[in-house]
């Protein structure tokens, strides 16, 4: 296997395409990476061998995309590596290159082996196009080791490559257009595998629809659905007792929150506070301990709001602590504030821009804004399954949002899974942690069933089914006004 890296600048988040047979970079060489580094992986002749391994397994989020028949190698090398994929995206691909009903008919290949020193090779870039485009197919240059002979014995490689047990894919596109491998083809291969299909109008190669890697990706995300605060109320007191014990990941986001803090800010001197979605006082408690506030105020949705704010006081006497109970949107919030930090809370907002804007104004100039929160691939096991999502904004979108008002000190963002024995265990946990507030319809107990069966069908593995979590770390300081020369918090 050869590769070519199209952008390398030690970003945290790794795009690995998998290109199709016979080519290498050109095909998506015009998407902007944004803040992704990008590896192109071709050239399947040795599909296990695979360049810059170690490189590739020290990202912490990588977005795999495969094309036509490169799917079924990246389906292969996925499966032998422990890659951190936060999505798998298929596009105009088969797992099963050489197939009748899921791939490419196997006189087609014999054709298209024994015409390669015939025009073959032009034929079939010609054929990547659709009928009525004139234009080529793709400015395709090819490399110069890839000869005749060493795509036929790359086509010789991938034919017989045995059906995999298991896709390792999140989503397919299927293109409608296709001249290559038959969409009819590629529906019945993802539908055995259980990958959930999308249809482009487009051909074999359809990477000119696209200007950037976001876009590419974004296209699979699920259809985000407004969160219905009434129900994330009620879902949130609910799990008042059982969420200190449940919430091991938001503990584990708290503390990697204050660590970033403090990393952004050694010297930070906060008087005032104010706290979002404080709930039971999970990040309440390791502030208090941490730093030393003359005030501080905590919000939250629910009635929990003041219980936490009790407890806060015994830990802190000294400092003067003050519930704001209600919807962080729509209530007064207190102003001149130092520090507004919140973990787990801003992915549930209906309207993020107005809520910036909000809190914007109850910061000083200087001000610090220190959030944990979620990014798109969160839960994405319940939102393949269900088609329920909230709308969570990338960590370009963050960036792009805060840019005006803000100097970002710190944004990162992981992906971390959970095992769980089966997935009935997987919604126990998520109402223990008051996050089973997703849609407005009722869950009977016939459709948490079948919730639970699909989802032991579609993710058992050896350590059970996991649960994906995508935590986002944003730390900005809000610019200091023209005639204010005071930086709170450095």
């Amino acid at each position: 296997m050869n590769a070519t890296w199209l952008n390398r600048a030690s970003n945290a988040r790794l795009l690995l395409f998998f290109s199709g047979w016979g080519m290498d970079a050109s095909a998506v060489r015009h998407l902007d990476p944004g803040h992704r580094d990008v590896l192109v992986l071709y050239d399947y002749r040795e599909p296990d061998a695979i360049p810059h391994a170690d490189a590739i397994a020290a990202y912490r989020i990588i977005d795999l995309v495969a094309w036509s028949l490169g799917c079924a190698a990246a389906n292969r090398a996925a499966g032998r590596h422990r890659w951190c994929l936060a999505t798998a995206l298929a596009i105009a691909g088969t797992l099963t290159p050489e197939d009748d009903q899921t791939g490419i008919p196997a006189h087609w290949i014999d054709a298209t082996t024994a015409n390669l020193h015939k025009g073959g090779w032009e034929k079939f870039l010609a054929r990547m196009r659709a009928p009525d485009e004139s234009r080529p197919a793709m400015a395709y240059t090819p490399s110069p080791c890839r000869d005749i002979n060493a795509r036929a014995a790359e086509l010789e490689t991938l034919r017989h490559l045995p059906p995999p047990e298991a896709a390792i894919f999140t989503a397919a596109f299927i293109a409608t257009r296709d001249r290559i491998i038959r969409p009819d083809a590629q529906r019945r291969c993802w539908a055995h595998y259980g990958v959930p299909t999308h249809d482009i109008a487009a051909p074999h190669n359809p990477f000119s629809r696209w200007r950037t890697w976001e876009e590419l990706v974004r296209e699979t995300t699920p259809s985000a659905v407004a969160p219905n605060k009434q129900r994330i109320a009620r879902c949130f007191a609910r799990s008042g007792d059982t969420y200190p014990a449940a919430a091991v990941q938001q503990s584990a986001m708290a503390d990697t929150l204050l660590d970033a803090l403090r990393t952004a800010c050694p010297v930070g001197r906060y008087r005032q506070v104010l706290e979002l979605g404080c709930g039971t006082g999970t990040l309440t408690h390791r502030l208090l301990n941490r730093h030393r506030l003359q005030t501080l105020h905590l919000n939250d949705i629910t009635a929990q709001c003041e219980r936490t704010a009790q407890q806060a006081r015994r830990i802190a006497p000294a400092c003067d602590i003050r519930s704001c109970p209600g919807d962080m949107e729509y209530i007064p919030l207190p102003g001149g504030n130092d520090l507004v930090i919140s973990n787990a809370v801003l992915h549930w907002a209906a309207d993020p821009p107005a809520l910036l804007q909000r809190l914007g104004a109850t910061l000083r100039p200087g001000g610090i804004l220190a959030t944990a929160t979620y990014g798109p691939r969160n839960y994405r096991e319940i939102a393949r399954l269900t088609g329920l999502t909230l709308c969570y904004w990338t960590l370009d979108d963050w960036r792009k949002a805060l840019a005006v008002r803000y100097e970002i000190l710190d944004a990162a963002e992981s992906i971390r899974t959970f095992h769980f024995p089966r997935g009935l265990d997987v919604l126990r946990h998520m109402r223990r942690t008051g996050v089973n507030a997703l849609g407005d319809a009722a869950w009977t107990a016939g459709r948490t069933a079948r919730l639970c069966r699909d989802y032991d069908r579609a993710y058992n593995t050896a350590n059970g089914v996991p649960l994906t979590y995508h935590p986002l770390i944003i730390i900005a300081r809000k610019h200091p006004a023209p005639h204010d020369k005071t930086r709170t918090g450095t």
